[in-house]
């Protein structure tokens, strides 16, 4: 209880403009797979984003997604993704692209705090933690710390939005956008209870998004969640 007091003061005295307001409920997170270096504390020896991982297993998933290889730096990739997104159900483009513009001038405020010094390297979990499989031998025991499953961006329960930039950093430009993304459908989704397991939808639908699946299909996938009501 103290170290989350003692958080929140961090978090309001060095983030006061990262607030945001509107009616969500707290919840999911861009979810990542990582092996810390044993006795470095910022140190990061592997990383994967987790919907990534999860799509491309099959057995774990429906089907087994490969990635495209087109998208561009962050954040061209994620706006990329957004208007592809945007074309296929145009009747939630204003909510996309506003919840994008939203979370990237976030972005920029953390990547900046970060430049100067502030490592903030917050590793939140929440229910979806106990939800999801990790895979074994994913890290390697004698130089990893264990796998952990946690989330490096999320809104909290004061719906402020909370982002790790140490592991977003990490990550490689598509994972960059796969998880800025992910953020972005699930605020959608969320806004229009489009269905109860929003935290698998939306990994669902950024894994066909980031896919290269033939868009005819994409579409066919995506309509059963974002078109399902």
């Amino acid at each position: 209880m103290i170290n989350k007091i003692i958080f929140t003061i961090f978090f309001l005295t060095y983030f006061p403009s990262l607030a945001r307001s509107g009616g969500y409920d707290a919840g999911n997170g861009g979810l990542v797979l990582v092996c810390r270096a044993k006795y470095d504390r910022y140190g990061i020896n592997k990383i994967q984003f987790y919907d990534m991982w999860y799509w491309s297993k099959e057995g774990l998933s429906p089907y087994s997604l490969t990635f495209r290889t087109d998208l561009k730096d962050y954040p061209q990739g994620t706006n990329l993704l957004v208007e592809e997104l945007s074309q296929m159900v145009p009747q939630y483009a204003v909510d996309l692209v506003e919840e994008f513009e939203i979370l990237k001038k976030l972005v920029e405020e953390y990547k900046a705090e970060y430049l100067k010094g502030y490592h903030f390297d917050y590793l939140s979990r929440t229910e979806d933690y106990g939800e999801r499989l990790a895979p074994r031998n994913f890290c390697n025991s004698e130089f990893d710390h264990p796998l952990e499953v946690a989330n490096i961006a999320r809104y909290d329960q004061r719906n402020f939005f909370i982002l790790s930039y140490l592991y977003f950093d990490a990550l490689s430009e598509i994972e960059k956008n796969g998880l800025i993304f992910h953020e972005v459908v699930y605020r959608v989704l969320e806004k229009y209870n489009l269905d109860k397991d929003e935290a698998f939808n939306t990994m669902e639908v950024t894994a066909n998004m980031l896919s290269n699946l033939p868009e005819e299909q994409k579409l066919q996938n995506i309509s059963k969640i974002l078109l399902s009501k």
